[in-house]
């Protein structure tokens, strides 16, 4: 959740707040950053902690002064399209004072740019996703590799070069976290994507591009611990209630669809090990460290002595050679699984300031929510006229 001011939540709530959103396309060219603002006409932003790149945004605009049309090929002046180019997009509320308040909502690689002449003006649709497809394109020519005791943020700066400025990076994890083994590899023809991935994933970690275009690299959110006294860490950012405005649907589903384990085991591999890419098939034995975790908090409704009973799976972790981190990998794997059996989609006021990983307060007793939810999805509509975005969550720990 975004940092916001104080009448951002009553103008969530009112029905006369005015929703307005704007973005500004960016191109470094010879050092001079060169930018154009659009008027956006329609569009939607999706959000979803489940994939990367996380962010993918839909847009039809109105190019108002004429600085997207397009010019000969080749032209060094051109801002669309081309993987160099991005465009970031802000949206927020027009206060009855007349006052503006607005959030950035993404910043992302234009992939498609479309303009179609109606006859009576121009109307230019854009599609992107974030940084993370950047990465995706970039691939290792030779395999490469680290000492034991490498750090994680030395390991992995080299393959998060961004547009238009490369490099840029939030450390969210302690200090001391290193890449352990003898030796630390990545054979040859492995894009970027792969590398980072791989590394965090190997620490217990995940890798992601922020609405500002940062590379975010922090431990897996979870939104309680997973030892008792299962104390709730992540703060609640936003609490809807039944009847409060703004609040206007939500359907519950109980399911044992998707990755719902509460008893994992992860198997390490032995030293001098190599990481492969996902299309490769691994040529070692998974005969290093193990450690086995459970869902032992009688509070979730995948409680392991509960009725959801001990859903118990294998996995053997790609890169782990040592006890602490196939226990990270472990502790991970769980906490991508808690609650999962427990889904809520809601219809709810736009908050352009809400992000995917952030902690609901939820309460419609009528079919039976009354706790915590842990935002998976997100869709928020750019289009002026809807008043409203859908909010995909999870089950996310009894409210303390």
């Amino acid at each position: 959740m975004q940092t916001v001011t104080s009448k951002w939540y009553p103008a969530l709530a009112s029905g006369t707040t005015q929703f307005i959103r704007k973005a500004t396309i960016y191109r470094t060219v010879t050092g001079t950053l060169r930018s154009a603002t659009l008027t956006i006409l329609s569009g939607t932003i999706q959000i979803s902690c489940l994939q990367n790149p996380r962010r993918t945004l839909s847009i039809t605009c109105f190019d108002p002064t004429g600085a997207l049309t397009p010019p000969p090929i080749g032209s060094s002046t051109f801002l669309l399209p081309y993987f160099r180019n991005t465009i970031k997009v802000w949206a927020g509320f027009r206060y009855p004072t007349g006052s503006e308040y607005l959030v950035p909502c993404g910043t992302f690689i234009i992939t498609t740019a479309q303009w179609t002449d109606t006859g009576n003006n121009v109307v230019i649709s854009i599609k992107g996703t974030d940084f993370f497809s950047w990465l995706g394109l970039a691939q290792l020519v030779t395999g490469v590799s680290w000492p034991t005791g490498t750090t994680l943020i030395t390991a992995i700066q080299p393959y998060l070069h961004t547009p238009p400025k490369n490099g840029k990076m939030q450390l969210m994890l302690p200090s001391s976290l290193t890449v352990t083994g003898a030796p630390f590899s990545i054979t040859s023809q492995t894009t970027h994507a792969t590398v980072v991935t791989m590394i965090a994933t190997a620490m217990g970690a995940e890798v992601f591009f922020d609405v500002n275009g940062t590379a975010v690299l922090r431990m897996q959110q979870s939104p309680i611990t997973l030892t008792p006294p299962y104390k709730q860490i992540l703060p609640v950012v936003w609490t809807l209630t039944q009847g409060q405005p703004g609040f206007y649907k939500v359907s519950r589903k109980l399911t044992v669809a998707g990755p719902a384990y509460n008893d994992w085991k992860v198997a390490g591999e032995t030293n001098n090990m190599t990481l492969y890419s996902t299309t490769q098939t691994p040529n070692y034995k998974a005969t290093g460290p193990v450690f086995r975790v459970k869902d032992t908090n009688p509070n979730s409704p995948t409680y392991v002595n509960g009725p959801y009973g001990d859903m118990a799976t294998v996995d053997t972790a790609t890169g782990a050679t040592t006890q602490i981190q196939v226990e990270t990998i472990a502790k991970q794997n769980l906490l991508m699984s808690l609650g999962r059996i427990d889904y809520l989609s809601m219809t709810v006021a736009r908050n352009p300031a809400l992000d995917v990983e952030d902690l609901l307060h939820v309460y419609r007793p009528r079919i039976g929510i009354n706790g915590n939810y842990f935002a998976e999805k997100i869709t928020l509509p750019l289009t002026g006229t809807s008043s409203m975005m859908k909010v995909t969550a999870r089950w996310g720990g009894t409210p303390l």
